[in-house]
């Protein structure tokens, strides 16, 4: 084995899940949206709709990115407590925003926040709340009896529809927002 290969397995690994990821978000996020347009026939309320179904991963994103901006000192622009309605179905993580001023470097520390905070919870979760190393291991045997037993004590677990749920709203709601006039990484 080549040792620059070792190196470059996980970054190509996780760029080969990041992309799928990314278009399943995008197309979660434009069919949210049409379902609460369907229903209230009105932008505002299909957005404010499509805010609440995701709030718990909003509400981590935005807190993340004011949290580490006030721990670098950065100087925020507007703060906004209500989304702005919109007809695409793209979510618009931009509660907090930025001073005009602020560096890349600062920006994309910002941005990225969100995203490895989603990412702690959700291992904390998927580890602690639904130990899915047992389910790896009851589907690396092989045997229907261990997988079923291992599935049905997922299943079992205490708020297991709850626990569902917020990986769901934080999942769909850590990546950074793939704004261009926002986003210092593209």
């Amino acid at each position: 084995p080549m040792p620059h290969l070792d190196l470059l397995t996980p970054w190509l690994t996780f760029v080969a899940i990041l992309l799928p990821l990314l278009h399943l978000e995008r197309w979660i996020h434009r069919h949210l949206y049409g379902v609460g347009w369907l229903l209230t026939q009105d932008k505002e309320r299909a957005t404010v709709l499509y805010y609440l179904i995701l709030f718990p991963g909003v509400f981590l994103h935005e807190f993340t990115q004011w949290l580490v901006a006030g721990a670098l000192k950065l100087k925020l622009g507007r703060v906004r407590v209500w989304p702005r309605p919109q007809a695409d179905g793209v979510l618009r993580l931009d509660f907090v925003r930025l001073s005009r001023r602020t560096g890349r470097a600062a920006r994309a520390v910002v941005e990225l926040a969100p995203f490895i905070a989603g990412i702690g919870l959700v291992l904390f979760i998927s580890r602690s709340v639904f130990d899915v190393a047992g389910l790896s291991a009851a589907l690396s045997t092989g045997e229907l009896p261990i997988i079923q037993a291992e599935l049905g004590r997922l299943f079992g677990t205490p708020d297991f529809w709850l626990w569902l749920y917020l990986l769901f709203a934080v999942g769909n709601a850590m990546l950074p927002t793939l704004s261009e006039e926002r986003n210092p990484l593209l």
